[in-house]
């Protein structure tokens, strides 16, 4: 299970930084570094502000890529535990009067959760490197079900409030 949910996180994190990487070639701003006058200008200070840029987002311990990815996995654990609550209620048929609180609360125990299936101790920085020496055919096997499992979370998601309305109201 744990492996599973750092493949997700992985999968997330390569896409938010290959999504960087195409966006740098449509930067206008990147664009401008490549100019003669500024390429000039940063080789004299022995710098590369495309490089330091793209070290920005890749950094597996503070980047923004990983910082990215940390708030959809949130958002995700938050979705599925969102979907066991409306199943719940479907399957006890109880009637609930739904608080704000409740959602504050949930969303608090899927970011503590998180940070205990995928952050304690930096856990994710051991599975990225396992990850990165996975073969290519592996990781496209990976990719495909870590998408699927997103998919199918979000549809049971969707499904709970659709079936779910009908056992709470919102105050």
């Amino acid at each position: 299970m744990k492996k599973i949910w750092h493949f997700i996180f992985y999968g997330f994190y390569k896409l938010d930084y290959a999504i960087h990487l195409f966006t740098n070639k449509i930067n206008p701003i990147v664009h401008l570094y490549k100019t003669e006058r500024a390429s000039n200008y940063f080789k004299k200070k022995g710098r590369s502000p495309i490089k330091d840029l793209n070290d920005v987002y890749e950094n597996r311990t503070y980047g923004f890529s990983v910082l990215i990815s940390q708030f959809i996995m949130h958002i995700l654990l938050f979705a599925i535990l969102i979907g066991i609550f409306n199943f719940t209620l479907i399957i006890f048929n109880l009637y609930v009067e739904v608080e704000p609180y409740m959602f504050m609360s949930i969303l608090g125990f899927s970011i503590f959760l998180n940070l205990f299936l995928l952050l304690r101790e930096k856990d994710y920085l051991r599975s990225f490197v396992k990850f990165d020496d996975y073969k290519k055919n592996n990781k496209r096997i990976f990719y495909l079900l870590s998408f699927l499992s997103v998919i199918v979370l979000f549809y049971i998601s969707y499904l709970s409030f659709k079936y779910g309305s009908k056992h709470h109201s919102l105050k």
